[in-house]
């Protein structure tokens, strides 16, 4: 093969292999496709805590309020797999952790809860370079594979600062806003307006450009509940909570699969009389036990259990007399959920129903005990990019996965969202993505999908099963199927007997020629001396002699053109069969007088099949009818392919 040829095998081969490597990884795809990115560990944060501790802050939260709501969220938050940074800001963003903290335990958690021990506070409000000493450090220590949030507590506005400081406050938020749009980083604000000076433009504004959400509140002592809200938000729990007086008695349900821990909040302002909390066995925890488990804070207790035993529990108590208890129950969990539909092609059919699945997921696994999914329910919300109505639908517990009917509407484009949930905790999927198309289309992919891959493999592999049985033609062709010609210039003895294919020349000789070579090759027997004697007078320019015994080309059969394959049996073919043609007048005796120089063409050009080696040619005359003394001679030459 040339190398044009070459390259077309090698790319169309490179190709037949790429697409055979593309459908191992979509069909390895195909199996996984849970629709939903995988990680290690469910809800848990790269977290940035940045408070306000500007002069303000003396009136607006006087009883440091907005620290307690920082410590209920480290409380609440699970004892490992987070990192927790914490900015305290008034005209400059110091002081600060410098760095995320990984959170391996109770005490990592304390640490944070101590840098949060307020400093002196300052005149000014700079809350620009506060964000962006917050995007700052999660560029510089986040855990790239956990999302990460910022979570912005101000009473006020940009202010106190001169000049300068102000346009570098502006400078340094729209550059906070655009790092943290580009990372997605949500950032999360609460706005305390107690004094009316909250700036809330700028925090809605904050919140709204990179995902997060605003709250506003107007006294300080609302700060823990937007903290629990903003904490329910992150983590998918939900805040089961009541508020009583004198004896409270409540039970809550562990599930089989997916709790870390169970945080018992009680916020009461005297001690309880007693409080039991009892095991799913009817043990109950030893006021040592339960001293280890808890954490005190000026407004609140934490009772945090790791691990909690399947099944029921029971918390008990008494409040002080005439004293509000409110207990809060929140569990933690380490679950997440994928959905796909059951039969996954390209495009549905328009008005139409599709099955559609939705497993929970334990770190990377899919869960398959039955169990789990008793305690659970799920839902599916439809949406699509034809309106703004969100359809809810309730999936069937099926034992190892749920499963609903998603009723599909016109043609356009769908998105599935999964809700996993029970009383203490909500999760969701990322949308999956359904395309609705004409509703034949589904019958004809279901037809053709299976077969456009072999059928793609099938055409390139006759692509080039034809261009190698062309190429071999080709060659072959090139071999046996070609113009023949031949070129003698002068004595045919000086003939180059290798010639070139697929060119056009002729054979060209004089008869003074030939008869020169004839009358070295007929020896000296007793016909043979006297014809050489004839043709030498001849040769010797002997007129009398020439006209007695010369030549005609009106002589029957006076010439023939032959040729045989070499290696083979001589078979003789007519030159006619290829066009021969000797430039000689009829009838007109050809003279060596005054023609010496004179060249008989004869040019043959035709297709000879099947000739692999060469082939061989001769000249063969016979006399006029006056060249008695002549016999028959021939001119015979071997010729191989270049």
């Amino acid at each position: 093969m040339n190398k044009s040829q070459n390259k077309v095998v090698v790319i169309i081969t490179f190709l037949l292999v790429f697409l055979l490597l593309c459908n191992s990884f979509i069909s390895a795809f195909a199996e996984d496709g849970s629709g939903t990115k995988r990680t290690e560990d469910y809800n848990k944060y790269n977290i940035v805590l940045v408070v306000d501790n500007s002069g303000s802050m003396k009136s607006t939260d006087p009883d440091s309020l907005r620290v307690e709501a920082v410590r209920y969220f480290l409380a609440n938050m699970t004892n490992s797999g987070n990192k927790v940074g914490g900015i305290i800001f008034a005209n400059k963003p110091v002081p600060s952790t410098g760095v995320l903290l990984s959170i391996d335990s109770a005490s990592d958690k304390k640490k944070i809860e101590n840098f949060f021990n307020l400093p002196k506070k300052e005149s000014g409000t700079d809350i620009g370079s506060a964000l962006l000493a917050a995007t700052t450090m999660l560029d510089n220590s986040r855990d790239p594979k956990l999302p990460s949030v910022i979570i912005l507590m101000t009473d006020g506005r940009t202010e106190d600062l001169d000049e300068k400081g102000t346009e570098q406050s502006e400078v340094n938020l729209e550059q906070a806003i655009a790092n943290a749009k580009a990372h997605g980083y949500k950032v999360y604000c609460v706005g305390l307006n107690a004094d009316g000076k909250v700036d809330r433009y700028t925090l809605q504004n904050i919140a709204n450009e990179t995902g997060g959400k605003y709250e506003e509140v107007d006294t300080s002592d609302n700060l823990p509940r937007i903290y629990a809200m903003f904490y329910d938000l992150l983590y998918g729990t939900i805040d089961n909570s009541m508020t009583i007086q004198g004896v409270f008695d409540k039970k809550f349900y562990i599930p089989a699969i997916g709790v870390e821990d169970v945080n018992i909040t009680i916020v009461t302002s005297r001690p309880l009389k007693f409080l039991e909390i009892s095991k799913p066995s009817g043990i109950i925890l030893t006021e040592e036990e339960l001293e280890k488990l808890t954490t005190v804070s000026k407004t609140f207790t934490t009772i945090k259990i790791e691990s909690p035993d399947r099944g029921d529990w029971r918390i008990h108590g008494e409040g002080a007399e005439n004293t509000d208890v409110t207990i809060q129950i929140r569990q933690n969990y380490n679950l997440g959920v994928a959905g796909v539909p059951k039969k996954t092609v390209d495009s549905y059919s328009a008005n139409s129903s599709v099955s559609f699945l939705a497993s929970i997921l334990f770190g990377k696994e899919k869960v398959t005990n039955i169990e789990a999914y008793k305690d659970y329910s799920a839902t599916a919300y439809l949406s699509s990019n034809l309106s703004d109505v969100v359809i809810e639908i309730p999936m069937k517990n099926m034992g190892k996965e749920y499963e609903c009917k998603l009723p599909l509407g016109e043609m356009g484009t769908y998105f599935v969202t999964i809700e996993l949930k029970n009383d203490y905790f909500q999760v969701f999927s990322e949308p999956f993505e359904l395309s609705a198309g004409a509703p034949a289309l589904e019958k004809l992919l279901d037809g053709i999908a299976p077969l456009l891959l072999p059928l793609i493999i099938g055409l390139i592999v006759l692509v080039l099963v034809f261009l190698i049985v062309f190429r071999v033609i080709k060659h072959y062709r090139s071999r046996s199927n070609v113009v023949i010609s031949i070129n003698i210039n002068g004595i045919p003895e000086s003939i180059n007997e290798t010639v070139s294919l697929n060119t056009v020349n002729k054979f060209q000789f004089s008869l003074l020629d030939l008869l020169n070579v004839y009358a070295k090759e007929i020896g000296y027997g007793k016909t043979g001396e006297t014809n050489r004697r004839a043709i030498e007078k001849i040769i010797n320019g002997n007129a009398a002699e020439f006209n007695k015994y010369a030549f005609q080309t009106d002589a029957k059969d006076a010439s023939k053109f032959y040729f045989w394959r070499i290696g083979e049996k001589r078979n003789h073919y007519s030159a006619s069969t290829f066009n021969k043609r000797i430039p000689c007048v009829p009838n007109e005796v050809v003279s060596p007088f005054g023609h010496n120089t004179q060249q008989v063409e004869l040019e043959m050009v035709g297709v000879i099949d099947n000739v692999q080696q060469g082939f061989g040619f001769g000249i063969d005359w016979e006399p006029s009818t006056n060249a008695t003394n002549i016999d028959d001679f021939n001119w015979n030459e071997d010729i191989n392919f270049r």
